[in-house]
């Protein structure tokens, strides 16, 4: 029972220290952002996001057409945390139980631009309303 209770213990001080230390919280979307594309209304929950996709942009991307409640992610190289928008690898939509996740373009994302690049290579920009 001590050996056991004793690899708990163990078990449970390395899970908490899994998060880097100081690590930054990724900045919550919040507001509306547009594009030719469609819209997308991030709700300032860090997670969630109604969509409003054009056929053509959600046939490409593999998403729900039309006004759709769904949610987002941000993803850094290795596991990072940061603040900057712009040093993020990926960038995902779920929705329908359907999940995207796209290249960030770097060069363009910040916080009024949502850029990131369809699996053919084109680039898409949000940008701040």
């Amino acid at each position: 029972m001590r050996r056991l209770l004793s690899a708990a213990l163990l078990l449970t001080l390395l899970c908490t220290g899994c998060a880097a230390p100081g690590a930054a919280e990724p900045p919550v979307l919040s507001g509306t952002f547009a594009a030719a594309e469609g819209t997308l209304v991030f709700n300032a929950d860090g997670v969630t996001v109604t969509m409003t996709l054009t056929p053509d942009f959600a046939a490409a991307a593999g998403l729900p057409a039309g006004e759709t409640a769904g949610q987002y992610a941000y993803t850094w190289p290795r596991g990072e945390r940061s603040r900057d928008f712009d040093r993020a690898a990926h960038f995902s939509l779920m929705a329908d139980g359907v999940t995207v996740t796209f290249a960030n373009d770097a060069a363009a994302t910040d916080g009024d631009t949502i850029a990131f690049f369809l699996p053919e290579g084109e680039g898409v920009q949000f940008k701040r309303q």
